[in-house]
């Protein structure tokens, strides 16, 4: 009696499931070929993604994101990228968990639609979680303007990264964003924002600005000023960053436009400039030149890059091809 009334639970329950909608996962892979001229011809699995972003069954306010990624600079390992929980309403949302703290355009920009091959130095530097793939765990908060000409945010963080724990003394991360949007005849679009961040930490390790084996303590102030303008066929986006270690200073911009040719093939042209607080690095601009042939939009894409940088009275130059596609 008890085996048949299990079973008939059992079979209630997959039919119950069977019944729902299945969770919808999304996901691309970017395959590339980079040659410095020098050391580097190589394939790469430059990154796969997958991740899924749903409403709650039960609450329509309700979200949740769970992403995780491949990357060939973690030697092959999946890590988890996002895990968070979200509540939406009228004029913005909260959000707890492990996620993206609001600082910078170019980092809130998916890198499948960047029209280079890679975000910038300063950037990939100076944003708050850079140590940790832009992740950090904590809340925050979103609001826009009913007519949609501001939007900010608000956030407070570990401050010690993504996928890692907070501390007693935790440096606790505090971040802000704001964006403005001006809307002109001829389909002419203006957005401007500023960003900054603000810890204080012990020990904290910096790769991407200090040297390598550096530890710093105090406080860490980073601020930032974007814009973009753009229409129909083309578009020009700029940042500006800097960051305090107490009486240090990095900082570094980048200038990128976007044209068009038509609805198949788009041209991308950059300039950056990076000055670290590493007395090994050189700090010289860098620039690249792309040719995007969009297959199918952003779902099926081929990327050339060429990218030069003087280094020593010499031209670094690197080429990159990289074929990019969508699971679903």
């Amino acid at each position: 009696m008890v085996k048949t009334t299990l079973l008939t639970l059992l079979l209630l329950a997959t039919s119950s499931l069977a019944q729902q909608p299945e969770p919808e996962w999304n996901g691309y892979v970017q395959v590339r070929y980079t040659d410095d001229f020098q050391n580097l011809h190589a394939f790469e699995v430059r990154r796969a993604k997958l991740w899924m972003y749903r409403q709650t069954p039960f609450l329509d306010q309700f979200h949740y994101k769970v992403q995780g990624k491949f990357s060939f600079k973690n030697q092959g390992n999946f890590i988890l990228q996002d895990v968070f929980a979200e509540y939406r309403f009228k004029n913005g949302w909260i959000r707890a968990g492990q996620q993206k703290p609001d600082f910078s355009l170019e980092r809130n920009q998916s890198d499948y639609l960047i029209a280079v091959a890679e975000r910038t130095l300063v950037v990939d530097a100076l944003i708050p979680a850079a140590e940790s793939g832009a992740r950090d765990i904590g809340l925050q908060l979103h609001l826009k303007s009913k007519d949609k000409w501001w939007n900010g945010s608000a956030g407070w963080f570990n401050g010690t990264g993504g996928n890692r724990v907070g501390t007693a003394d935790g440096p606790f991360l505090f971040t802000t964003r704001q964006r403005f949007h001006f809307a002109f005849s001829g389909n002419i679009n203006f957005n401007m924002g500023v960003s900054g961040s603000y810890r204080k930490g012990t020990g904290m390790r910096f790769r991407k600005i200090f040297p390598a084996d550096s530890l710093f303590s105090g406080k860490d102030f980073r601020y930032g000023a974007e814009a973009e303008f753009g229409g129909k066929s083309w578009s020009l986006q700029g940042e500006y960053i800097e960051a305090h270690f107490e009486n240090q200073r990095a900082f570094g911009w980048y200038l990128l436009g976007e044209y068009y040719l038509s609805d198949r093939h788009l041209i991308g042209i950059q300039a950056e400039y990076f000055s670290d607080l590493n007395a090994m690095t050189e700090d010289n601009p860098a620039y690249d030149l792309s040719y995007s042939w969009l297959l199918k939009g952003q779902d099926a894409k081929v990327l050339a890059d060429l990218r030069v940088q003087p280094d020593s009275g010499e031209n670094n130059i690197s080429f990159l091809t990289q074929f990019q596609l969508f699971f679903n």
